[in-house]
């Protein structure tokens, strides 16, 4: 940096020729390659160490210094170390690596960066999940999944043994030998490395095209520590979209979907019977929503099959549809037609499941204010949680606020009209939803003096 600054001093006052200021070039080229970035270190893992340390600021430097290493297994490492330490930034080095075990690890890496940068210690990490974090949140009692004993891996001289056992623990899992997989995972020290090797085997062992073994991914997923959650809501999703249309007059995909889940609920047992139960309601929250995407006029087919913890999820499904296709009436009037929707049966079939991952639910609830944790809450439709009646008038309507919350264009009025209903939970359900999206909308001021101190406060938050 001194030669540079010089160099620029001169030829800013013209005061260089052309012979110096190809000398002090070559000077300066001289001591950079004698003594380059990370060169000091006679190790590679130093080398590593350094190229991971530097990568933010140093990026050609550390490009460099990975070009010129010529030991394949100490270049693996140096670009393993950098991928590890910045997912989703160092994409630039897997082009370096040969292909094989190391580049393609590398390359997922970066595809998955968001799930990698999770921070275990960050209480903000919870949101990466929506209001799946309280959904899915272990109770105080859970019991911690033991992993087998680590077994060892070997995939040959150029791939680093965290790299080498990413790679066999994926192909143990799909070949189905997934306590193998698991104790491939459990040599990674690191928890962060452990979780994402335990998702993986998740991903290799349950898929919408393979749910049968779905019930064998519980253990692997509450073994991952902080990656726990998102490892959950990719099994509960891949269940779900196994759920046939709503139109459908074959029983078998509901049955086939009930037994899978029951065998999820009996794994969970002996481990955590409450988190089993978010998980199950979860995933009929997102199937059911799945179910109903394409159905032309909705109705109750579903329930002739599904059981009873399903049929509040066939209700919001229903009135969400209903909502995107714009049904026209007062609050009380949609929520009769929901529940006249419930007990018609299709006329009609040929509609298909909508895709997964083809809406994104926006969830509104992701702050639980005081008072609030007296309202019993489900899933909605995906990660987001709503409130839950036993009154089936009442859930109707609850349905139908949510619904009206997340069309296009919102359906403002009928939010303004929950706010002077009879029963609290609906009110402040109106509250909670208007409050967030229109925050400045005048009828909110005249809730802030409601007699619930719950509903109050959730027309005055902005």
């Amino acid at each position: 940096p001194r030669l540079e600054g010089v160099r620029g001093m001169l030829l800013r006052r013209g005061a260089v020729t052309v012979g110096l200021a190809m000398l002090l070039a070559v000077l300066a080229a001289c001591v950079g390659g004698h003594r380059g970035p990370g060169e000091d270190c006679v190790e590679v893992e130093c080398r590593a160490a350094w190229a991971a340390a530097h990568w933010p600021e140093a990026k050609r430097q550390v490009r460099d210094l990975v070009a010129a290493e010529q030991d394949p297994m100490g270049r693996a490492r140096i670009v393993e170390a950098v991928f590890e330490a910045w997912p989703g930034e160092a994409e630039a080095l897997c082009g370096l690596l040969s292909p094989g075990v190391t580049r393609e690890r590398c390359e997922t890496v970066h595809q998955r960066a968001d799930l990698l940068r999770l921070d275990p210690d960050d209480p903000a990490a919870a949101s990466s999940t929506g209001e799946a974090a309280w959904i899915l949140a272990p109770s105080p009692t859970m019991r911690p999944v033991d992993l087998p004993p680590p077994v060892p891996v070997d995939c040959g001289p150029e791939v680093p043994e965290r790299s080498c056992r990413w790679w066999t623990a994926g192909e143990r899992a799909g070949a189905g030998q997934v306590g193998t997989a698991a104790a491939v995972c459990a040599g990674l020290a690191d928890a962060r490395w452990r979780g994402v090797c335990l998702v993986d085997v998740v991903r290799r062992t349950c898929t919408p095209e393979t749910p049968e073994g779905c019930g064998m991914a519980v253990e692997p997923c509450v073994a991952a520590g902080p990656l726990r959650t998102p490892c959950l809501i990719e099994v509960s999703g891949a269940l779900a979209a196994t759920a046939p249309a709503s139109e459908s007059p074959d029983p078998n995909g509901w049955a086939a979907l009930t037994s899978r889940l029951r065998e999820v609920e009996r794994r969970f047992q002996d481990i955590d019977p409450m988190l089993g139960e978010g998980f199950v309601q979860r995933t009929w929250a997102e199937a059911t929503m799945l179910a109903y995407g394409q159905s032309r006029i909705p109705a109750g087919d579903p329930l002739d099959h599904v059981p009873a913890i399903a049929v509040p999820h066939v209700r919001a499904a229903i009135a969400w549809r209903q909502a995107t296709q714009k049904m026209e009436g007062n609050l009380q009037a949609r929520a009769d037609a929901v529940g006249a929707a419930m007990l018609r049966r299709s006329q009609r079939t040929g509609a298909r499941p909508m895709p997964r991952g083809r809406v994104r639910i926006a969830g509104y609830w992701a702050e639980t204010l005081p008072g609030e944790e007296e309202f019993a809450s489900i899933p909605y439709l995906q990660n987001a949680r709503r409130a839950w009646s036993a009154d089936p008038d009442v859930d109707r309507r609850l349905c139908v606020l949510e619904a009206s919350a997340r069309v296009i264009p919102l359906d403002l009025a009928m939010l303004v009209e929950g706010l002077g209903a009879e029963e609290v939970v609906v009110r402040w359900t109106a509250a909670r939803l208007l409050s967030q999206l229109r925050p400045d909308h005048a009828a909110l001021a005249h809730v802030r003096g409601d007699s619930d101190p719950r509903v109050r406060a959730r027309a005055a938050r902005r």
